[in-house]
């Protein structure tokens, strides 16, 4: 049974994807308190790193102050990187990116399409991304869109316009008419575990997500199946301003043979109806 380094186990997506992937897998979760694990600290890190891994799956690194972001998710791959190539073995690392590294776009984003990051966030994860195509080692990159699961945890948009229905606080959306791309936990990490199982390493880069849908549709799909308005304001920014895009997501599920589960419109009917 191959063995995974899991950095980032304890997280939104790391818990979910722990269940799906131990099936197949060895699977090794230090955590930041317990083991003491400090990715942005080379001897930290380093105890964890050895031979007998087969992979290493980097989900640390969200969105938080500019300096933490440099320290986790610059220097802490920067470590990786160095460390994996003093290896005799040649394990792979597969680096959870972000879809916001191309920025705004009109037209459907390849993975070979211009990068233009806006936020600091999309910006560093840029920079991340570098630090690995330079590199030596085996490596994936996975530009992952917005995540969202059954009960609408974690900080996304979707989170904000499930609230403000039982809220009298508006929230501020960017623009209604701002494209984004969506894919549900289950489906990403069933998708994850694919791509370990299939064992193909033709790409290095893939775009990760599934719908492409507008702020204003995902608001009247709560609207329909709840019966009650979302209580928004429409800042109107421009959307070239703004992370608007559709993505691409064929490269990845063609040769991984994906077929999402998941849709966001029959998720929330579901969530109003059971």
């Amino acid at each position: 049974m191959k063995k995974i380094l899991l950095i980032g186990s304890t997280g939104y997506i790391g818990k979910r994807l722990i269940k799906i992937i131990k099936k197949n897998f060895q699977i090794i979760t230090p955590q930041r308190k317990k083991s003491f694990i400090d990715i942005s600290n080379k001897d930290s890190l380093k105890k964890f790193i050895s031979n007998d891994l087969d992979y290493i799956i980097n989900l640390s690194g969200q969105e938080s102050t500019k300096k933490i972001m440099k320290k986790i998710i610059l220097q802490g791959n920067k470590n990786i990187i160095e460390l994996v190539s003093k290896l005799k073995k040649k394990i792979e690392v597969i680096f959870f990116s972000t879809s916001l590294v191309y920025g705004y776009s009109k037209y459907q984003i390849k993975e070979n399409s211009k990068i233009n990051p806006l936020s600091d966030y999309a910006k560093i994860k840029t920079q991340a991304e570098k630090l690995y195509i330079k590199s030596k080692i085996h490596f994936r990159l996975l530009r992952v869109s917005n995540v969202y699961d059954k009960i609408y945890e974690g900080r996304s948009v979707i989170r904000k316009i499930f609230n403000s229905i039982y809220s009298k606080n508006k929230i501020n959306i960017s623009n209604i008419n701002c494209f984004r791309n969506y894919i549900s936990l289950d489906d990403l990490c069933l998708s994850i575990n694919k791509m370990l199982c299939s064992g193909l390493n033709k790409k290095n880069i893939y775009n990760l997500g599934n719908e492409n849908l507008k702020l204003i549709t995902i608001i009247k799909m709560f609207e329909t199946s709840s019966r009650r308005k979302v209580n928004y304001y429409n800042n109107r920014i421009k959307l070239k301003n703004i992370p608007s895009q559709k993505i691409n997501n064929n490269l990845f599920n063609e040769e991984f043979e994906v077929l999402y589960r998941d849709q966001l419109e029959n998720k929330i009917k579901n969530f109003y109806t059971t």
